[in-house]
């Protein structure tokens, strides 16, 4: 049994850990996730594995993309938030609270520290992007409380391509989106 299936379907050797949060009232919450590997120089397990949940934690889009060119693991997070952001618009909302396990990410985007100017093109598309919500709030996960998107982008890197699920999806995203929110549910 892989890592994937143990954490959908249960393994007595498996503590359960940490869940999801839901975002402050009346905005959504993207979790966003991403991996890089420096011998390719190519975002790995997605460039952008992303989740878009309600503030209790239902389901309303997914998505993720794998083998993009990136040159470090901050420009694949920068990315995976630009990406859900533009997502996020697509799907009719315009405020949202955004996740990430990137605290360096996180704190450039919040004007804690300076931007990397190897980022300063993607930052720069994320400040734009936020013109156009009413509310955008960016905090930092420890990864394990980012697991769902790091799932995502696990499932993109395996399968390949660009692919996006809204208001349904399939049965091991349902599933590990209620285990996320620490409901049990049989499909």
């Amino acid at each position: 049994m892989g890592f994937l299936e143990t954490h959908l379907y249960g393994d007595p050797s498996v503590v359960p850990g940490p869940v999801w949060t839901g975002p402050p009232p009346a905005l959504v919450k993207l979790n966003c996730d991403g991996a890089w590997v420096a011998q390719t120089g190519r975002a790995r397990g997605g460039l952008w594995g992303c989740w878009l949940r309600d503030g209790i934690g239902c389901f309303i889009s997914a998505g993720g993309t794998k083998d993009m060119h990136c040159v470090s693991a901050l420009m694949v997070a920068a990315k995976a938030v630009r990406e859900a952001l533009t997502r996020c618009l697509e799907c009719g909302y315009d405020k949202a609270a955004v996740e990430s396990d990137s605290l360096s990410l996180i704190n450039m985007l919040n004007h804690e520290v300076a931007m990397d100017l190897e980022i300063e093109g993607i930052l720069f598309d994320i400040q734009c992007l936020t013109k156009h919500y009413h509310k955008v709030e960016f905090m930092y996960a420890l990864r394990k409380f980012n697991q769902a998107a790091h799932l995502m982008a696990a499932h993109v890197s395996r399968i390949g391509g660009s692919h996006s699920w809204d208001l349904v999806c399939l049965e091991w995203l349902f599933k590990c989106l209620a285990q996320d929110v620490n409901c049990s549910v049989r499909i």
